[in-house]
């Protein structure tokens, strides 16, 4: 398991410290993957930001992100695509033992297809979906930010407040991390 160092702690996590999945909010996909995570959420142990709102937009200036992507944004870390979804639903099943949300056996799944499908493979099939979702799924006419039944796990400009000038910790996708000061570029892209 490649675990990143340790950074500074974004003030946007001292309040709340669940990670936050930055996503496409037009891509009917991306709206369908929130939808499933939301439903699997029961303890609500991840937060949402569409990457048209003013809190996405700066939450990737943040992590150094200028390509579209899934993100998936940690009190430390960034990580893209496919890293994105295995943290997501890391983040949901392998929690601690009073969550609503925790299931040892897809957690163990999770961890299974982590080390049974390397990175460049899941990167690949991410790819390969990702390049083609807009044909096949279409997009919306509008951009779904938030969700009736959930507005308070959805991130809005407000949310955005104090996220500049804090290093984050960048994943390649190939076991190396680096402490992003606002001057590298993660070079991870669909």
């Amino acid at each position: 398991t490649r675990t990143p160092p340790v950074s500074e702690m974004p003030s946007l996590f001292l309040d709340d410290p669940r990670p936050i999945l930055i996503y496409d909010g037009r891509c009917k996909l991306c709206d369908s993957w929130v939808s499933f995570l939301l439903n699997q959420d029961p303890g609500a142990r991840l937060r949402f930001a569409a990457s048209q709102t003013d809190a996405g937009i700066k939450l990737k200036q943040y992590a150094k992100i200028e390509i579209d992507a899934l993100v998936f944004i940690g009190s430390d870390r960034a990580l893209l695509n496919a890293d994105a979804i295995l943290a997501c639903l890391l983040q949901i099943y392998d929690a601690p033992k009073d969550s609503l949300s925790r299931n040892p056996s897809l957690a163990l799944a999770v961890r299974f297809a982590q080390f049974f499908a390397p990175p460049p493979i899941r990167d690949a099939v991410f790819d390969l979906v990702s390049k083609n979702r807009h044909k096949l799924f279409q997009d919306y006419d509008f951009c779904k930010i938030s969700d009736d039944i959930y507005p308070d796990r959805f991130l809005f400009l407000s949310d955005a407040r104090n996220v500049e000038n804090f290093p984050l910790v960048i994943d390649d996708n190939e076991g190396n991390f680096s402490v992003n000061h606002n001057e590298e570029v993660a070079t991870s892209m669909i």
